[in-house]
C-alpha cells in the first residue's frame, strides 16, 4: 500500500506537541508512547507521519534533556539524504544521560582503575582507530557493579543475546580520540553499548555513502550510548579531539575520559 502524504504539518506539530508535553518523559518512552498511539489509528497517520515525528522530537528542545538528544548537522545535503540518514538513526542510536548515580560511577572507578594504572597510554593502536588510550578487559566485578551492568543489558539488548563475557575498558586521555571506525564483526554483534565516565565528550556518526551528514551525540558523564544495527554497522563511529569538541556551537570541555562497553557475541 502506498503511503499517504502529510498535508497538515501544523496540525501534527500541536499533536506531538501535546503528546510531548503530557509524557514528559525521556526521547524513547516518548517515541514508543507514540508508536503505539498512532500504529493502530487511521491510514492517514502511517511510517510517514512517524518519520516526521522522529525529525520534529529531535529538533525541538521542548520538554526533552538536551543531553538525550541527537544533534544532525548537515553539509550541503539534499533533503532526501538527510531523511534516509535520519530513518536510519532512529531506533538504533540513543543516549540515556544520568543513567547511573555519582555513586555508582565512583563504585565502577574504584574497580577498574587499579588495572588502568598499571599501563602508560599509548599514542598508536593495532589497527590505527585509537590514539592516547589505555585499556584492558575485566570479568570479574563487585555485586554493585554487576548490578548496573545488568540494568544495562535490561535496556539495551534485546532478550535471549548473549553477551561477551568481559567489560571493555578504554581509557582515553585529555588529548586522546578515537578516529572514525567500524568495530570489526569478527569480535562483537549488533549491539554495542557503553557508558561513559569523567568527562564530557562528543561522539561523531557517519555513513560512508551518505557523507554529508554527521550525526553528532554529546556523552555527559554517567550517560550511557547504545549503537543498534543499520548505525551500528553502516555507520562510521569516533571521539572527536578535544580542539573538535563542539556541540550546537559551544565548546565541549574535554579531558580524561573512560568508557566501560558491553557487547553482544557476533
Amino acid at each position: 500500500m502506498a503511503e499517504s502524504h502529510v498535508t497538515d504539518s501544523n496540525a501534527l506539530r500541536s499533536q506531538i506537541s501535546a503528546v510531548t508535553s503530557e509524557a514528559n518523559m525521556a526521547d524513547k518512552k516518548v517515541l514508543n508512547l507514540c508508536k503505539s498511539l498512532f500504529s493502530s489509528s487511521s491510514s492517514s497517520i502511517n511510517a510517514k507521519f512517524f518519520r516526521y515525528f522522529t525529525r520534529y522530537l529531535s529538533s525541538t528542545a521542548t520538554n526533552l534533556n538536551e543531553e538525550n538528544r541527537i544533534c544532525f548537522v548537515t553539509d550541503g545535503c539534499s533533503t532526501e539524504e538527510l531523511e534516509t540518514v535520519q530513518d536510519l538513526v532512529v531506533g538504533n542510536l540513543e543516549v540515556c544521560g544520568n543513567f547511573i548515580s555519582e555513586e555508582e560511577q565512583t563504585l565502577l572507578l574504584k574497580e577498574i582503575e587499579p588495572y588502568l594504572k598499571r599501563q602508560k597510554y599509548q599514542y598508536d593502536h593495532w589497527d590505527n582507530a585509537i590514539h592516547g588510550y589505555r585499556e584492558t578487559e575485566k570479568s570479574r566485578w563487585s555485586q554493585e557493579c554487576l548490578s548496573v551492568f545488568q540494568r544495562i543489558r535490561d535496556v539495551a539488548f534485546r532478550p535471549g543475546m548473549e553477551l561477551l563475557p568481559h567489560v571493555h575498558a578504554l581509557d582515553l586521555a585529555k588529548n586522546g580520540y578515537i578516529k572514525p571506525h567500524i568495530d570489526s564483526i569478527k569480535f562483537c554483534g549488533a549491539i554495542i553499548s557503553g557508558l561513559s565516565l569523567l568527562s564530557p565528550s562528543v561522539m561523531r556518526f557517519k555513513h560512508d555513502k551518505l557523507c554529508n551528514v554527521k550525526v553528532d551525540t554529546l556523552l555527559q558523564p554517567r550517560s550511557l550510548y547504545i549503537i543498534r544495527d543499520a548505525v551500528r554497522y553502516e555507520f562510521t563511529h569516533e571521539i572527536l579531539k578535544e580542539e573538535e569538541s563542539v556541540w550546537r556551537g559551544k565548546t565541549v570541555p574535554r579531558d580524561r575520559r573512560i568508557s566501560l562497553v558491553l557487547r553482544c557475541q557476533p
